[in-house]
């Protein structure tokens, strides 16, 4: 992630973890985030959950996503497309994974001794509303 912001002339502001993956851990960060970086040009959260919190500590703080801040999520869930919210985010190949997570199991208990698989799988980014053009 360093490597694409430096390639676009970007710079981390900051790394910040919610103590659990949850509106209310996300609603505190934020909020700690927002007070501490007034700056930033955008957030990238490892959940939706996590984003549609940061979005409702944007709306509350009267910043506007996306033109003063953008925000991504991560997970394409349901709620992401709700009207209020129209969250850009990151869909997984669920699919996919389940299958690889299997293949790699099965291929694990037929060959214990084999070493350890990695399978990267692609993602899709599905844009909405929250991140600039």
């Amino acid at each position: 992630m360093v490597e694409t912001l430096n390639k676009h002339q970007l710079t981390l502001v900051a790394e910040q973890h919610c103590d659990a993956y949850t509106y209310d851990a996300a609603l505190t960060k934020s909020k700690e985030m927002l007070a501490a970086y007034p700056d930033l040009d955008a957030v990238f959260c490892g959940d939706d959950v996590l984003a549609i919190a940061v979005l409702d500590t944007l709306r509350e703080l009267g910043v506007d996503c996306p033109n003063q801040v953008g925000v991504l999520g991560f997970n394409d869930m349901a709620i992401s497309t709700w009207g209020a919210y129209q969250l850009t985010t990151i869909r997984q190949p669920a699919k996919a994974m389940v299958e690889a997570a299997i293949e790699l199991t099965l291929r694990q208990i037929e060959e214990p001794t084999s070493p350890c698989e990695y399978k990267i799988l692609p993602c899709e980014t599905v844009i909405r509303r929250t991140i600039r053009p």
